[in-house]
């Protein structure tokens, strides 16, 4: 069974796709496509544009992956834009397996225990998508309370996602324990706590999904990612807070360094202070990866779960690497001196 990708600063995994009328990743137009890559512009950086500052995105499909990043005429919240195409057919849907996530609930608390982790998992058994974003309160809940989707139920897990709203028909249930699992929100103590699987879109593109757990106490992208896929990361997350980590260059071969400007296009340009997604792409690196998921480089993320999803499409890594305005430096080596007053006595 195979899957496909897309991303609102989400990333979304789709099944078998043939039908008009299938579960899968939409475009604007409802054309089935593969995978996308969106990017929901921050409020005071679109707010010229009209009252609706914050909802606007640009976005990149398989099928105009060389255009680079295009301005949607539409708004993220609306029935017709990409996510809407797509999301829209499982609300309120009774025959679908389906997982709603997000560690800031459309109602409720937010959880700032389980992982820092938001996304959509949908499947009617045959056909599907797994939506990877980072948007706050986002989807609205449902109406109504075979080896790859196991599998990514696996790293579902591992992610420890709040889950708000979900449903699974009884015919559903026993093809996809895992998928169920994650809807019971338990935690796992045991080792692993970190998982790397790869999955393939229906038309053959490989994604490798990073998952971690609280007891995994590390960096995602400096000691998982980076490692994992051999290259150097630039990394742009929400530094809002206390606990930032500096740009990382203490590895012995790869360094992660912190976006500190992004710029969309001519028109866009903000810091990253403005922008609450969660991106990294490959520096100087032979391979180039563009990762997009859902945790920050902050202290207290390392117990936190969640993970990232990194492929090897090179129009977008390049529209991804475009982006990247300003780097934070490394900060520089400090010496201890004590050792000088024993010499000077």
């Amino acid at each position: 069974m195979r899957v496909a990708l897309l991303a609102l600063l989400h990333l979304s995994i789709c099944l078998h796709q043939t039908g008009s009328t299938e579960l899968g990743c939409r475009d604007e137009n409802g054309n089935l496509v593969d995978w996308y890559y969106l990017y929901k512009l921050p409020e005071k950086v679109a707010a010229g544009r009209s009252e609706t500052a914050g909802l606007h995105y640009t976005f990149v499909t398989a099928g105009q992956p060389s255009a680079g990043w295009q301005l949607s005429a539409r708004n993220v919240n609306e029935s017709e834009s990409i996510p809407g195409r797509t999301v829209g057919p499982v609300l309120g849907a009774k025959n679908l397996l389906a997982v709603l996530y997000n560690d800031e609930p459309p109602e409720g608390k937010t959880d700032g225990l389980r992982g820092h982790t938001k996304g959509v998992v949908a499947t009617d058994g045959t056909s599907g998508f797994w939506l990877i974003h980072s948007v706050p309160k986002y989807p609205p809940e449902l109406a109504s309370e075979r080896t790859r989707w196991m599998q990514l139920g696996v790293n579902l897990v591992l992610n420890e996602p709040h889950v708000y709203s979900y449903h699974v028909p009884d015919e559903l249930r026993e093809r996809f324990p895992k998928l169920v699992e994650a809807t019971r929100m338990k935690t796992d103590s045991k080792p692993p706590h970190w998982k790397v699987l790869q999955l393939r879109s229906r038309a053959g593109v490989t994604f490798n999904s990073f998952a971690k757990n609280r007891y995994f106490k590390k960096e995602l992208y400096a000691d998982l990612i980076a490692p994992s896929l051999q290259s150097n990361l630039l990394v742009e997350s929400w530094q809002h807070g206390t606990g930032n980590l500096p740009s990382d260059c203490s590895k012995p071969k790869w360094t992660v360094l912190n976006i500190e400007g992004v710029t969309i296009g001519q028109q866009f340009r903000f810091e990253t202070l403005q922008d609450h997604s969660k991106w990294a792409v490959s520096g100087d690196s032979e391979r180039r990866f563009i990762c997009v998921g859902d945790i920050n480089r902050q202290e207290h993320q390392k117990v936190r779960g969640g993970g990232s999803v990194c492929s090897e499409l090179p129009d977008v890594v390049a529209a991804y690497a475009g982006s990247v305005g300003s780097v934070e430096s490394c900060p520089k080596p400090r010496f201890d001196f004590s050792f000088l007053r024993f010499i000077q006595k």
